[in-house]
């Protein structure tokens, strides 16, 4: 049988303990998870590409972080779905951390603009993710299912 095919995986079988450290011993990225925690959006998650970023700094040893272009917070609330309050978040954001180039999307509405900036429409769905207990929601095809392992401001919890 394949390794992992047939059972549950164990958290560390994916590096997520490793992933984990990285992410906190860098004071930088848990300043920027601190300043989302204490603003709270709804249902929030800070985008992979700054995580990315911290990660691949410190497995190929650069002692110069690589520049990040903006830091995604994404959030879902699905009592308002035309994203008016994303520049009221970024503005809190931004009051918190001047020197953070935040960007904010609504993901509930994104079908809704999406096609306009990008020339063709999202795909959206009917779904939940698996650990959800709520009605199932019109969401975006490309929405990041939660996991019950997440990475808070205080380190990890399940």
């Amino acid at each position: 049988m394949a390794k992992g095919v047939g059972r549950a995986r164990d958290a560390d079988e994916f590096g997520v303990e490793r992933l984990a450290g990285i992410l906190r011993e860098n004071a930088w990225f848990m300043a920027v998870l601190r300043v989302v925690c204490d603003v709270d959006p709804p249902n929030w998650v800070v985008g992979a590409g700054v995580i990315r970023n911290v990660v691949w700094d410190r497995l190929h040893g650069f002692t110069d972080a690589t520049p990040i272009r903006d830091v995604d917070v994404a959030y879902f609330a699905e009592d308002d779905v035309t994203g008016g309050r994303d520049e009221q978040i970024v503005a809190r954001l931004r009051d918190r951390r001047p020197d953070v180039p935040w960007e904010v999307t609504h993901q509930a509405g994104v079908q809704l603009w999406y096609e306009a900036k990008f020339g063709y429409r999202l795909a959206v769905t009917h779904e939940k993710a698996p650990s959800d207990d709520a009605p199932a929601t019109p969401r975006p095809v490309s929405r990041v299912h939660r996991r019950r392992t997440r990475i808070s401001a205080w380190g990890w919890t399940r």
